[in-house]
């Protein structure tokens, strides 16, 4: 499945900055860092229709000494949601981002991340994604998200082309 076809007048998702873990970079602070500040350590296209992310919460956005901050949770789903659509060329604004969570988050060991493009009706791309326990297999957190496609037009009525 294909998401939305990027016209002639789509901003080039290609100039987006990337790791070289392949994961899309922020303009600041991370673009010149070469790192994801929330923690996305390497992200790669497994197929046509999804992303799978290495992921570590930083020791910063702990809320005890052993578990995430919810806000640091829910920022992540809500990244590799707005992630997927630039691995296919799309680049999108979200529109919104639905997190439920399964299972406590924990800090210090690698989690798993996975975005699955599940369709799109015009400019809008539907995401699901779910977050991992490498150790346990346990499904932490599970989104649903919508992005908008970018037009120019709507890039330049903000002034930021």
């Amino acid at each position: 499945m294909r998401a939305v076809t990027p016209d002639e007048a789509a901003p080039d998702a290609s100039r987006v900055a990337r790791s070289t873990t392949g994961v899309f970079l922020c303009g600041e602070p991370c673009g010149p860092r070469n790192a994801c500040r929330m923690g996305i350590l390497a992200a790669l296209q497994d197929d046509e229709n999804s992303v799978s992310f290495d992921i570590e919460c930083p020791h910063d956005y702990r809320q005890t000494p052993n578990l995430a901050h919810t806000s640091w949770t829910v920022g992540m789903m809500s990244e590799m949601c707005g992630q997927l659509p630039l691995f296919f060329g799309i680049m999108a604004f979200t529109g919104t981002v639905t997190t439920r969570f399964q299972a406590a988050v924990p800090t210090g060991e690698r989690l798993i991340g996975r975005a699955t493009l599940e369709g799109c009706e015009r400019r809008k791309v539907f995401v699901d994604a779910t977050l991992m326990s490498s150790v346990s297999g346990t499904e932490l957190a599970k989104a649903s998200a919508t992005t908008i496609a970018v037009e120019m037009r709507n890039l330049q009525d903000r002034g930021l082309t």
